[in-house]
């Protein structure tokens, strides 16, 4: 390991000749103490023996200028995700020295990957596991009882002219869009695809107050219905899905959840993960939650 241009504390220098039980102690108050900016990984692979020499039993080790290693160097930019408790602070000796070693502060802060600590990764994978078994049993409870609106529950009640003006039209070209059969330009995505999840109807946009009013009376008038918001709007997008298509985007939207998890929140922490597994002897374990590349 290599903290290049830190020191902390009263050791300036960790001895190379101290053996890695002694070394790390040190050298893991860097990372513990600031932001990684850059983590460089090298894999070196033992590929046999040269073909001018016979093989040994007991050769582990290549002599110097043996050509049968091969190396592979990943270099990666690290950044705290935005849910992180992490400070990022630079002092100006530290700005010099990556200025001078043509660090990118740009691409660092864009495409830097975020990163969590092992405690932080495994709590995080629990807790969404956890929150998703809760789901699942709510959706099967609520599956085997019909859907009953709390009467305790008070719905917003529109008053003025203008809204209820503004509810009515929009409930009306709903009920026409219901009433037509789905097109072609309706059932396919941005990109004139075929859109797997069925067709869609955008409604007006509008402020919280008629968005609530509107979710009120859309799942109480049409429970069949799926609503969500439009991507980069606050529009209410209303769906017509049969039960395939259902089915279909509900694992779309629970594979997209996971990936965000472990791509926005864990990140690098998986690369490392997997590193010391291997190198401490373990048998990496593909399907376990961290390393996962989804949630069954």
């Amino acid at each position: 390991e290599e903290m290049t241009g830190i020191s902390v504390g009263p050791f300036q220098r960790v001895p190379k000749d101290d053996p890695p039980s002694k070394q790390y102690p040190r050298l893991k108050k860097a990372p513990e103490t600031y932001s990684i900016i850059q983590l460089g990984v090298a894999l070196f692979h033992y590929t046999g023996q040269p073909s001018n020499q016979q093989p040994s039993p007991t050769a582990s080790a290549p002599r110097e200028g043996d050509p049968d290693w091969t190396v592979r160097r990943y270099n990666f930019f690290c950044f705290p995700g935005k849910d992180s408790d992490r400070s990022v602070v630079l002092n100006p000796g530290a700005v010099a020295f990556l200025h001078q070693h043509n660090i990118s502060f740009d691409k660092w802060t864009k495409e830097g990957i975020p990163f969590m600590t092992e405690g932080q990764s495994k709590e995080s994978v629990q807790r969404y596991i956890a929150k998703a078994l809760e789901e699942e049993a709510n959706e099967q409870e609520q599956s085997k009882q019909p859907s009953v609106q709390e009467a305790s529950q008070r719905r917003v009640r529109l008053r003025r002219t203008e809204d209820i003006d503004f509810f009515t039209r929009t409930m009306a070209s709903l009920r026409s869009w219901l009433d037509s059969p789905v097109t072609v330009p309706e059932a396919a995505n941005n990109n004139g695809a075929a859109n797997p999840e069925g067709a869609c109807f955008l409604l007006p946009d509008c402020n919280s107050f008629m968005r609530r009013a509107l979710y009120e009376s859309i799942g109480q008038e049409y429970p069949s219905l799926v609503l969500d918001k439009a991507p980069g709007t606050t529009r209410i997008r209303v769906w017509r899905l049969s039960d395939e298509e259902k089915d279909r985007r509900e694992k779309r939207l629970k594979r997209e959840a996971w990936e965000n998890l472990i791509v926005e929140r864990v990140g690098l922490f998986r690369i490392f993960h997997a590193i010391s597994q291997v190198c401490r002897g373990f048998e990496l374990e593909r399907d376990s939650a961290i390393l996962a590349a989804s949630l069954q």
